[in-house]
């Protein structure tokens, strides 16, 4: 009995040990993968060149991004380039640093990456669970984070040469292949095509990869948000410089400011079409524009706050009587509030909204909003609500 006592305690002691190092590994991994993921989101956000935009992967195992990476519109896949972003080696529960897939719309690539990135850019990534089912749609996933486990007896982790991290530069060495029905995952090359498997550890399947996507919801709504501070930077910086705000650019024309145009897209060009107005200086940054940020972005002035315009008395006195009748705007219940920008988001199906926007409802999404008047509200983030906004002034 006594020996039979300690053979059970003995199997218990074995599977409650190999548990918790179950738990302590997986929270290793868990750990390392929202970092890199935070540490993505990061670099993205404070690019100087093009806000949004994301490293290419490391191919040389020297924890460097290396550009250009691949060819116009291919995804790249190598591993994490954990110096680019600042980290130390991040390792998963197995000790193995991570490795990393960008699409090819996100993706810091010279002349082979995106000449746009705004609220309007897509992925390119689907992920599928182990019934082939759709965790995220392939437009919704800009980048994604690979922990790629112990190796299994097929995958040669030989190491090439001396490297922090060790072992090689072949993906299908560290990130593994799943097969449902007919179909099969490979996580090492996306499939062929941008289709990859967040699948359970399975020994049989030979598959043990941890998954995790960065959305473009999370990637966007903080560079949004840096857009938008640089927007109202450039615009409180004119005002200082000028004494007024220029009017803003009314839809369907092209990106010039409009004398009597007080909501609608901020302006790219002033004297074109308000030459009695400064055009702009070095205030709005070169990426704005070239990134056509102008077109998912609405912006709001009060007819009070622009500067004298060469109008006919008839029209002048409209305008003074709608300062006089409304005044300044009021933003969530704040007033007096000179100028207000908004980002739109990314286009809610569920609003009929399309890209870019041709007109206010197009761009936003409470009613309050989008109805013309002076008094604008806080956006709620919800499925049918993605706007961000900010007071320009005061």
């Amino acid at each position: 009995m006594l020996l039979l006592f300690i053979g059970i305690a003995a199997v218990i002691y074995n599977f409650a040990t190999r548990a918790t190092e179950d738990i302590k590994k997986g929270n290793t991994t868990a750990a390392a993968l929202a970092n890199a993921r935070d540490a993505l989101i990061g670099y993205a956000a404070g690019n100087a060149s093009q806000p949004g935009v994301l490293p290419c992967p490391d191919s040389d195992n020297d924890g460097s991004a290396d550009s250009p990476c691949g060819a116009l519109g291919v995804t790249a896949i190598g591993r994490l380039p954990w110096k680019t972003l600042g980290l130390e080696s991040l390792r998963d529960g197995s000790a193995e640093c991570l490795w990393y897939g960008v699409s090819a719309n996100f993706k810091n690539s010279g002349l082979s990456g995106p000449a746009v990135v705004n609220s309007d850019s897509a992925g390119t990534l689907g992920v599928y669970d182990n019934n082939g089912t759709v965790i995220h749609a392939a437009s919704t996933v800009a980048a994604i984070i690979f922990a790629p486990g112990e190796g299994f007896s097929a995958q040669n982790r030989a190491p090439a040469g001396s490297t922090t991290c060790g072992g090689n530069n072949d993906a299908a060495a560290y990130l593994d292949s799943y097969t449902v029905g007919a179909t099969t995952y490979n996580n090492a090359t996306g499939s062929g095509t941008n289709s990859f498997i967040a699948a359970p550890a399975d020994q049989t399947s030979q598959f043990n990869d941890k998954l995790l996507p960065l959305t473009t919801t999370a990637l966007l709504s903080v560079v949004e948000m840096r857009v938008l501070r640089e927007l109202r930077t450039a615009l409180r910086t004119y005002r200082m410089n000028n004494g007024y705000f220029p009017g803003a650019n009314p839809y369907g024309a092209s990106y010039n400011c409009g004398y009597t145009t007080w909501q609608g897209r901020p302006p790219l060009n002033i004297t074109v079409t308000c030459s009695a107005w400064a055009n702009w200086g070095a205030e709005l940054p070169a990426w704005f524009g070239t990134n056509n940020w102008q077109t998912v972005i609405y912006y709001a002035v009060s007819p009070c706050r622009v500067g004298g315009v060469p109008l006919i008395p008839i029209i002048q006195n409209a305008i003074n009587n709608l300062c006089t009748l409304f005044g300044d705007l009021t933003v969530a219940g704040t007033w007096p509030v000179d100028a207000v920008v908004f980002t739109a988001g990314q286009s809610i199906a569920a609003l009929g909204q399309a890209r870019p926007c041709a007109n206010v409802s197009a761009c936003l999404d409470d009613g309050e909003n989008r109805n013309g008047d002076s008094i604008f509200v806080q956006p709620v983030a919800s499925t049918t609500n993605n706007d961000r906004v900010l007071i320009v002034w005061p």
